[in-house]
């Protein structure tokens, strides 16, 4: 019983090792067949880089006139904000001025305090 218990359990061993076996093969020429898909990618990349070289020259040409413009609208936009900006803060000094006046007239005891902690 036992040395037939031994051969069916030596069979079945053998024969799943060829399964695992067929699978590592497939694995290996999936792995073998994805390099070359790689390698081949990577020639065909290569070998159209004298054109992309070529072309590198017109395409920085074209990005530097690109941020130039930019950069001026940046400029105009800069000094409109800045104009914006400087007619609100003279439009509402009058507001400011109020809002100091209170506070400051809040708590006259602290106003040293806070003075220092406001300009300092």
């Amino acid at each position: 019983m036992v040395i037939a218990a031994l051969g069916v359990l030596t069979a079945l061993c053998y024969s799943s090792g060829c399964r695992h076996a067929d699978l590592a093969d497939e694995r290996y020429e999936r792995r073998v067949a994805s390099l070359h898909r790689t390698t081949d990618a990577y020639l065909d990349r290569e070998s159209k880089s004298p054109q992309r070289l070529a072309r590198a020259g017109d395409t920085i040409d074209e990005k530097l006139k690109q941020k130039s413009r930019a950069t001026r609208q940046n400029f105009r936009e800069l000094h409109a904000y800045i104009e914006r900006d400087l007619r609100r803060w003279e439009r509402n000094q009058p507001r400011y001025r109020k809002d100091i006046a209170r506070f400051f007239r809040g708590k006259p005891e602290n106003i040293e305090r806070t003075a220092i902690i406001l300009f300092w």
